[in-house]
């Protein structure tokens, strides 16, 4: 398990930045007309093909409380070792029915193997640079959709910043590379989902959506 974590928040992290950061230097050279924007642009795509086939491999090293008894649980685990850590309280909650909860996680195992990887990261960012004394993970079902929330008690996002977090090279930590969110935005995104986030003193809520059930054209799993 944790070689699957390490993998997808390590590696795959690393691999998916060095995708924005080489498209960012193609645009660049495109702009100047430059000969080495194609070089960039193979880069990229390298980098693109090494993410994903990182990503896909992470994927068969998930939890087995995922495999075997689905996100809801994977998640309350989750918790339950992070509130073992005795930083801060970690509360696993249910919204909705229970058997929408877990309808969803048949129909969309890769989708829910990101959810579990991004609520964990989330939680561990919190933990990192929030000092949280409280930190709540809600899964449900609204409208056809799954909910993802990570909600913790932190002073919040900096001032200003709340509109351009999941923006690449966006960061509000020093040393940051702003690459983590334009990067789980990225995945969301193409699992046909969104991602959104509230902050005040206090209260910073990350929002996660995706599709109860896969398009025909995007997943197969």
């Amino acid at each position: 398990r944790r070689i699957g974590q390490d993998l997808h928040d390590m590696v795959c992290s690393d691999l998916a930045g060095a995708v924005l950061l080489a498209e960012s230097l193609r645009r660049a050279l495109e702009e100047k007309d430059l000969p080495e924007a194609e070089v960039a642009s193979t880069l990229q795509d390298v980098a693109r093909r090494s993410a994903e086939r990182s990503r896909s491999l992470s994927h068969t090293l998930v939890p087995p409380a995922l495999q075997e008894q689905g996100l809801a649980r994977a998640l309350d685990c989750l918790c339950q070792e992070q509130e073992s850590l005795g930083d801060f309280a970690c509360v696993f909650e249910r919204e909705g029915p229970e058997e929408e909860g877990r309808q969803p996680l048949c129909e969309r195992p890769k989708a829910a193997a990101h959810l579990y990887h991004i609520a964990t990261q989330a939680v561990t960012n919190a933990r990192r640079h929030a000092d949280p004394d409280r930190v709540q993970v809600l899964l449900g079902c609204a409208g056809g959709r799954l909910v993802l929330k990570v909600q913790d008690d932190g002073p919040g996002l900096p001032a200003g910043l709340e509109g351009d977090i999941f923006d690449p090279f966006v960061s509000g930590r020093e040393n940051g590379t702003g690459l983590g969110l334009a990067l789980v935005s990225k995945i969301v995104s193409d699992h046909g989902g969104w991602i959104s986030v509230s902050s005040t003193p206090g209260r910073t809520v990350f929002r996660i959506s995706l599709p109860r059930a896969p398009r025909a054209s995007r997943e197969t799993d």
